[in-house]
């Protein structure tokens, strides 16, 4: 890549310091947040390290994963299956125009979810909805520019690591090909402006980890020789300075401002300014490359959402005590005694031989006149620990119908029945486990409805038809002069072009042309007017 970083501040730096600050407020709004959210998913990860609290953790404590299996049972309910786009005329009136371009952009957003894992970034964004109470996914257009045959095997276009972004300005001409993927992104690695609801966000930004090699080829030799690699992953823990150099990163923050409709690039220890600044190339209507984030409980002065967690987490912990509890009564559960030492041979004799023997006493007068097994052996009462036992089970198994309880998680949802019940007791834990779940389904398909929604406006507007015509493969003619010229040779009974199918050219006669659909797709405006995206679980 040639060395044509972008102009940055060498004066002051103002504007990198300006965003550099935003950062820090956002860091500071949601800072208890983060913190909330690492001790969650360290008792998700049920690491032994450390208790929920933070406090040491011995190695043979036992734990409850309540946590986990709460996060597993309410996954497959909320979110189950990918869903399929389904793109259609508004209104449903004759419109063969908005029909094809329907048909288009359901093709085409079929095709990229199917190709770009579509399901396994939304299933991620479930999983922190779910244990975290906020998700989200990022959008990225990765146009692809043909080989330039005065230079060799150079192609311009966006790689596919995180912030590196090319506007399709650079690339001359109509783009031959184009992608549209999404990316997870993990909860510590995503922000927006403190705000109390989702109106009021101005600018959202994402944190992505370049190696060297990638500074260098996104923003151009001499800004990524300077930046430093001032991110060391968690896992390296080797005294290897060489190894340790390779695995460092610098931290790139992305951050996309609605105010002036530009994108910023900032690394927090690079002061002389931002790494790139550009104009809004994708023209999305709400301008943010990502949907808004999948939320949990929200209180009514603060975006910040909190994770349903907190709300049982008191129980958690005492169910956590409980097991440790009832460990330590198991292991307790012995058979241990005491015998007289002078009848030991006899009594190692007896325990030594199989079931069903008699064994003969020489004196068994005397044997009774000691008591038997009785006399001879004292067994460790295990009465008080069985009993004991007993009541911590009956406490744990309150204290997980508390826990239901606040979740709001039936037996229906979990699996379990009783056969006792009636049908129209199981129809009533039922209906009220799923009115808990519902909200959060709800919000499970406005959010991938509104990734795709996002994924659509890009196709349709950046798109070339070039790409459609490779994704869709639908047959229409590219132009109305060409449909016209194809028209008065059938009328004239002139021969056919080689290799064309005259059934096939009849039904593209009834069809519009491939310029007719590009231009719906392309008008924004109209295009949102005539064509309604949603999923087949929003309708």
């Amino acid at each position: 890549m040639d060395d044509i970083g972008p102009d940055i501040d060498t004066g002051e730096g103002k504007e990198a310091r300006r965003w550099m600050t935003a950062l820090d407020e956002c860091d500071k709004w949601q800072r208890n947040y983060l913190d909330r959210c690492k001790r969650i998913v360290r008792r998700y990860r049920h690491e032994r390290t450390m208790t929920a609290m933070g406090a040491p953790l011995t190695t043979d404590a036992r734990r409850f994963a309540i946590l986990w299996s709460n996060i597993q049972t309410l996954g497959p309910a909320v979110y189950a299956r990918t869903p399929q786009p389904v793109v259609s005329r508004r209104y449903k009136d004759s419109d063969p125009t908005g029909r094809l371009a329907s048909e288009v952009l359901e093709r085409s957003l079929t095709y990229s979810m199917d190709q770009y894992e579509f399901d396994d970034h939304i299933r991620l964004a479930r999983d922190d909805f779910l244990l975290l109470a906020r998700g989200n996914v990022w959008v990225r257009y990765i146009p692809h520019a043909a080989q330039d045959e005065t230079r060799e095997n150079v192609t311009s276009e966006i790689e596919d690591d995180g912030p590196s972004v090319t506007t399709s300005a650079e690339i001359e001409g109509e783009v031959p090909y184009a992608e549209v993927v999404c990316d997870h992104v993990a909860y510590d690695d995503w922000g927006m402006e403190p705000c109390r609801s989702w109106d009021e966000v101005s600018y959202v930004w994402r944190r992505v980890f370049m190696s060297r090699a990638d500074l260098i080829e996104r923003f151009g030799k001499k800004i990524g020789k300077e930046v430093p690699l001032d991110w060391t992953p968690l896992y390296d823990t080797s005294n290897d300075s060489e190894k340790a150099e390779k695995v460092k990163r610098a931290a790139v923050y992305e951050i996309w401002s609605k105010d002036d409709r530009k994108v910023y690039w900032v690394n927090r220890s690079y002061p002389k300014g931002c790494l790139d600044v550009r104009d809004d190339w994708l023209g999305l209507k709400g301008f943010f490359p990502c949907p808004r984030p999948l939320t949990g409980t929200l209180a009514p002065d603060s975006y910040i959402p909190v994770p349903d967690f907190v709300y049982y987490e008191d129980q958690a912990n005492e169910l956590d005590k409980l097991t440790a509890r009832i460990g330590v009564l198991i292991d307790s559960l012995k058979m241990i005694g005491v015998y007289a030492g002078e009848e030991q041979a006899i009594l190692q004799n007896l325990f030594s031989q199989p079931s069903g023997t008699i064994v003969p006493i020489v004196s068994m007068a005397q044997w009774s006149d000691k008591g038997g097994f009785k006399g001879l052996i004292e067994w460790m009462p295990i009465e008080l620990v069985a009993s004991t036992l007993t009541e911590c089970f009956n406490a744990r198994k309150q204290i997980l119908d508390d826990i239901y309880q606040v979740t709001g998680m039936s037996d229906i949802i979990r699996g379990m029945s009783d056969p006792r019940e009636t049908a129209t007791a199981q129809a009533m834990k039922g209906n009220w486990g799923s009115l808990r779940v519902r909200d959060k389904q709800k919000e499970l398909a406005r959010f991938a409805r509104d990734v795709l929604r996002l994924q659509g406006e890009i196709i349709a507007g950046q798109f070339g038809v070039s790409t459609l015509k490779a994704m869709t493969d639908l047959k229409m003619f590219d132009a109305p002069e060409q449909k016209m010229i194809v028209q008065q040779a059938m009328q004239s009974g002139l021969p056919m072009p080689p290799g064309a199918n005259a059934n096939e050219m009849q039904e593209m006669m009834t069809r519009p042309t491939w310029s007719e659909v590009n231009a719906l797709l392309k008008d924004s405006a109209l295009r949102q007017f005539r064509i309604d995206v949603e999923t087949d679980s929003t309708i």
